[in-house]
């Protein structure tokens, strides 16, 4: 165990999950996560726009496809969004550990 380490692995997970995604929230405040947002939102409203056209014509693949990557987007956007509230429950939750 390196110096400066807490003893119990619990905290150590914790102290993790308040770094990871605290720096995530400050990310997704930042000019650059705000332009990533953006960007994201708009490749989700296009894949829906494609589906929305072009579903009946489309291969069981190619909708696969397009579903996939609405997908990826979304899970990549409720990760950025979610980062401030499950910050605040990680270091609340530190808080507890560690006044426990």
């Amino acid at each position: 165990m390196a110096v400066g380490e807490p003893q119990d692995p619990q905290v150590a997970l914790v102290m993790d999950d308040v770094k990871r995604t605290t720096a995530i929230a400050a990310f997704n405040d930042s000019e650059g996560g705000i332009i990533i947002r953006e960007g994201l939102y708009k490749d989700v409203a296009n894949v829906i726009a494609d589906l929305a056209a072009n579903y009946e014509s489309m291969d069981h693949i190619a909708l696969i496809k397009k579903c996939a990557l609405m997908s990826e987007r979304i899970d990549f956007l409720r990760a950025m969004e979610r980062a401030k509230p499950n910050s605040e429950i990680a270091r609340k939750a530190l808080e507890e550990l560690t006044t426990a």
